[in-house]
């Protein structure tokens, strides 16, 4: 009776040994695939997405700055005498851009 008893216990840790060394193996390997092709796909996402925020961003920096070439008092800076670039740095001094003032500079050629 002893015997018996001693031998399925033994058994009992020989399965669970060998449950636990397939699961190590088995398991494991394809957790660590499925993980990396996650993080392979959330970098590849956040690439996209920091593309596009670039884009939109000078795209909006672009209408920006389309209108702001299109305003008469810019137009009749530019096109007129030196005596109205001084009214051109005024207005472009305090122009804002979306809330923030930002610095623009006019280049003569």
């Amino acid at each position: 009776m002893q015997i018996k008893g001693h031998s399925f216990y033994i058994l009992l840790a020989v399965g669970l040994l060998i449950s636990v060394v397939s699961s190590v193996f088995f398991v494991g390997d394809r957790v660590n695939q499925t993980v990396n092709t996650l993080q392979g796909e959330h970098r590849q996402l956040k690439a996209v997405l920091t593309a596009n925020n670039l884009t939109q961003y000078v795209d909006n920096r672009l209408k920006l700055l389309t209108d702001l070439s299109q305003l008469p008092v810019v137009t009749s800076s530019v096109m007129g005498v030196e005596t109205t670039l001084e009214n051109l740095s005024d207005f472009i001094s305090s122009y804002r851009v979306l809330g923030q003032e930002k610095k623009l500079y006019f280049w003569i050629f």
